[in-house]
């Protein structure tokens, strides 16, 4: 017994799959059903795909589930978590959280970067403000790290035109990760001829 509409393909603009869903997002399906599906205001599905039988064996199966994109999209505007997070490398320590160190010293021994790139770091608003003697309490530091913003490197001054590959490269996330993010306001509209100056 069929409990959505019945629709063909290709769907019409606006509706997807879970399967492509997830694809275009940097997702697995499973993942979407499993772990959003649970949570309040999931949105239903609008119709379904007939099953898809394998080769020579006749139809069978579950029917693929079709839903609005937009639901999907307004769905994880509900929650921060399923929106793509960058890999940062964060510091953990057995120290004593009151110790007092230089940010260089920090750099070089829980960071596992140099001072000089910690000294970038250090020009921004929010970093932990050291004393008289160069040291900030470690604690401090340590909830700045793990917390940090994205600092561009050295030879970027943040006005270069970029694609999404090159813009993953320095972010250090997936392509995906950003693409999830086109048609959002806030978003910045493609030019053509990006790329960094030579």
């Amino acid at each position: 017994m069929r409990r959505y509409r019945l629709l063909e393909q290709p769907l019409s603009p606006g509706l997807t799959t879970l399967r492509d869903y997830a694809e275009r997002i940097g997702y697995s399906a499973r993942y979407i059903r499993q772990f959003w599906g649970q949570r309040d205001r999931f949105p239903e599905p609008v119709g379904e795909l007939s099953p898809q039988g394998r080769m020579g064996r006749g139809s069978g199966g579950l029917p693929e589930l079709v839903y609005e994109e937009k639901a999907l999209d307004a769905f994880r505007a509900l929650y921060a978590d399923l929106w793509g997070r960058r890999r940062i490398q964060r510091v953990t320590t057995s120290r004593d959280l009151d110790e007092r160190i230089t940010p260089g010293g920090f750099a070089r021994q829980l960071a596992g970067i140099s001072a000089g790139e910690m000294a970038r770091f250090q020009e921004l608003e929010g970093f932990p403000e050291t004393g008289a003697d160069g040291t900030a309490r470690l604690g401090d530091l340590v909830a700045y790290w793990n917390t940090r913003p994205i600092v561009l490197p050295a030879e970027y001054c943040g006005d270069e035109q970029v694609t999404i590959g090159e813009a993953a490269r320095i972010l250090n996330v997936a392509p995906k990760t950003i693409g999830q993010y086109e048609g959002h306001p806030g978003f910045p509209a493609a030019v053509t001829g990006a790329g960094k100056p030579g």
